[in-house]
């Protein structure tokens, strides 16, 4: 499935464990498992890896850097928290978002309420008594999860981010867990590949089963799958005189969860005018399946707070930035049926 999520409210920590060891990853209070992400100006398929905690062993480099930091800055560990002084810093560390972010450390991460039942808990790290490094960790009954780390740019040179991540790892040992996972990387953007410089990993391959070694034991992805339906799809509008765009559908995920309105469920589609109407396609991961459908922006959505958007995210013109719903829609499984479909939604009321 292309995006699979449920609430948190009774989720045991042995529960929280099996979660993660299937791929899912918390934000807010929510847990999530996306096949695809909007990101770095297009799609990303998300790949999961983990740490077995008992054979990590740090590098040269990492053991000088837990030497060096540890006689500059002390670190706390506590329940996690937030106050203004955490907020500050997440908002510093937040513009060097490329996409989208969220006004404070709630919204963005923490579950904000008495219906958690794993651990949370925060290693902050100080100068003095400068806050100038946070990150935020789930403990579970046999595995920790890392959800977030920020600093600002005055200590960025000290690899607090890495630092942050070396603590955490110590913390999983104290703590006896058997698994640390330090999230996701993509599959073409390097961005979260600093996570890849701790050392050997395992990664959570299509189906089920985590295997040792790089990124080439990930022979399928949701990505590989759309792009090569998607230019196919391209070819065939092409073919028949549709002068299409591309567009990339950040708030798919809307599309699947319960809203009076039929949300779209897409990552990516193409758009293009006919006869004074707005028509689009894509293709559904889910059904294996093309659709066809009218979209209709919905400016606002009363339930789904809307990110703060960067500049970079705002002026990507591949970035569809309103909710978009299905006015009227249809499914085909081949090209052949190009001319009827067409002519069925044109006369659609």
């Amino acid at each position: 499935m292309l995006l699979e999520a449920c609430n948190i409210e009774w989720l045991s920590p042995e529960e929280y464990d099996e979660l993660l060891a299937m791929g899912w990853f918390r934000g807010r209070g929510i847990m999530f498992r996306a096949g695809i992400i909007c990101f770095d100006g297009g799609l990303q398929s998300t790949l999961n890896i983990r740490i077995p905690v008992a054979d990590f062993v740090p590098k040269k480099s990492h053991r000088k850097l837990l030497r060096r930091n540890r006689s500059k800055y002390r670190i706390v560990w506590n329940v996690a928290k937030t106050d203004d002084a955490r907020n500050a810093l997440f908002n510093e560390h937040a513009k060097r978002f490329k996409e989208y972010t969220y006004a404070t450390i709630e919204e963005a991460f923490l579950t904000n309420g008495p219906e958690r039942q794993f651990e949370e808990y925060e290693c902050a790290v100080y100068l003095g008594d400068e806050l100038v490094a946070l990150s935020y960790v789930d403990v579970g009954a046999n595995a920790m999860a890392s959800i977030m780390c920020c600093f600002g740019d005055q200590h960025a040179s000290d690899s607090l981010g890495i630092y942050t991540m070396l603590e955490e790892i110590a913390f999983a040992k104290n703590k006896g867990v058997a698994f640390y996972y330090p999230g996701y990387v993509m599959d073409h953007s390097k961005a979260f590949d600093y996570k890849l410089s701790l050392g050997p990993v395992e990664w959570l391959t299509h189906d089920g089963i985590w295997q040792p070694g790089d990124n080439t034991v990930i022979t399928h992805t949701p990505l590989k799958v759309i792009s090569a339906k998607m230019q196919a799809l391209h070819e065939m509008l092409s073919l028949h005189g549709v002068d299409a765009s591309l567009r990339y559908y950040p708030f798919f995920s809307a599309g699947f969860m319960q809203t009076p309105d039929r949300l779209l469920h897409l990552p990516a589609f193409f758009v293009w005018k006919q006869e004074q109407k707005t028509l689009a396609a894509g293709y559904d991961l889910d059904e294996e399946r093309y659709l066809f459908f009218e979209p209709i922006e919905v400016p606002e959505l009363g339930s789904f707070k809307m990110p703060n958007f960067t500049d970079e995210f705002k002026n990507n013109p591949l970035y569809e930035t309103n909710y978009i719903k299905i006015e009227f829609c249809v499914y085909f499984d081949t090209f052949n049926s190009i001319y009827s479909i067409l002519k069925e939604i044109l006369s659609a009321k």
